[in-house]
């Protein structure tokens, strides 16, 4: 399921605006696969499936998604995706911090 976001540009904005009901241009950002590995609290790898950072010109700051696909039945996906996300949110703090040089606010969407 992963090789089907592994398209061009345009195909790929055209997903996310879709699955997201966002109204990216694909002239206007950059789209970015990021980081999908993380410790989990025993110190063991565990792997989320997509991570995606988009940087649109008319945006202060980027906008982030993840995308993970289930193939089989189970009921802990909830929580594996809490936990995946945590960790990309203490991530993508910890990178963008340092290049904003502020104190803004952290919003969480769905």
């Amino acid at each position: 399921m992963k090789h089907l976001f592994g398209v061009s540009k345009q195909t790929l904005v055209t997903m996310l605006n879709s699955l997201f009901n966002e109204d990216f241009d694909p002239e206007q950002v950059e789209i970015v696969q990021t980081n999908s590995e993380f410790d989990d609290f025993n110190f063991k790898i565990i792997r989320g499936d997509l991570f995606f950072r988009i940087t649109d010109e008319m945006a202060v700051k980027p906008f982030h998604y993840h995308l993970e696909f289930q193939t089989r039945r189970d009921r802990l996906i909830g929580i594996r995706i809490f936990e995946y996300d945590f960790k990309k949110a203490v991530e993508n703090e910890r990178l963008e911090k340092n290049s904003r040089g502020d104190d803004s606010e952290i919003v969480l969407s769905r």
